[in-house]
């Protein structure tokens, strides 16, 4: 009997262990790549990246500080942007950042409001974008 308990320990571990697993990992994949035109032109499509991780390559138009909360606007058409707003920890990232420059941006798709918005970004490496 007392083995049987141990088994049974023994394997409530492994599945609590495996879902906590897979959980962090899927939170950390990225869905797609796409540029802000393509994501801007297809916004009936966009639903499929709705709380999903995705790759922005856009041009930058503005950089924003709202009480120490940093996000960046960039470069739309049609009057629509995408608005990022950076997690906390890229606060060094952005001091070398500037109107125009094209980059790479990861975050999570929310949907549109005016812009679209992308939540807990990070900039990419920059050689990339180079």
């Amino acid at each position: 009997m007392k083995k049987a308990y141990q088994i049974i320990i023994f394997l409530l571990i492994g599945i609590i262990s495996i879902v906590c697993y897979s959980t962090y990992k899927n939170n950390n994949l990225v869905f797609d790549s796409v540029t802000t035109e393509k994501l801007l032109q297809n916004k009936h499509d966009n639903n499929i990246y709705i709380d999903k991780k995705i790759i922005v390559t856009g041009s930058i138009k503005e950089i924003m500080n709202a009480n120490g909360k940093y996000a960046i606007l960039l470069q739309g058409i049609n009057g629509k942007n995408i608005l990022c707003e950076l997690k906390e920890n890229q606060t060094l990232e952005i001091q070398n950042l500037e109107t125009n420059q094209k980059i790479e941006i990861s975050g999570v798709f929310k949907g549109e409001l005016s812009d679209l918005i992308l939540l807990n970004c990070e900039l990419l490496d920059s050689e990339r974008n180079e």
